[in-house]
């Protein structure tokens, strides 16, 4: 668990300090990988895409592929997937680092301290995804 920790430290400065977004999706999607498999309940990423299976979103199995397009064209290279935008990829270095901090509260573990400077990067680049109080959007 402590590597996949150092991953996500090191994604979020790599996000947060250089803006290298293909790194930081490649590690995020590590270190959410890992913990997710080592939370008793459901991690993350089942929860989100079950409940947006949920909402009519479509299919649980489907919204999943969705959810791990870009970081599995990163971590595979696979063909025919279409150029992506930099606001693309760092949404989904946003996203894959938000998953692995919940996966880290799911298992009682302490946040890494790159974890404040991650939200609060998060309050002023990407406002639209923040309540006016800074608190995650809900749905």
């Amino acid at each position: 668990m402590d590597r996949a920790i150092e991953q996500l430290e090191w994604a979020i400065r790599l996000l947060v300090e250089h803006r290298a977004l293909a790194p930081a999706i490649t590690l995020a999607g590590a270190a959410e990988e890992i913990l997710g498999k080592s939370v008793p309940s459901k991690n993350a990423f089942t929860t989100i895409k079950e409940s947006l299976s949920a909402k009519g979103y479509g299919d649980s199995a489907r919204i999943g592929e969705l959810m791990n397009i870009t970081r599995n064209y990163m971590k595979h290279e696979s063909r025919g997937q279409h150029t992506l935008t930099p606001t693309e990829l760092e949404a989904e270095a946003i996203q894959l680092i938000t998953r692995a901090l919940i996966n880290l509260v799911r298992l009682n573990r302490n946040l890494p301290s790159e974890a404040r400077h991650f939200l609060d990067w998060v309050h002023k680049q990407r406002p639209e995804l923040c309540t006016p109080d800074g608190a995650p959007v809900r749905s």
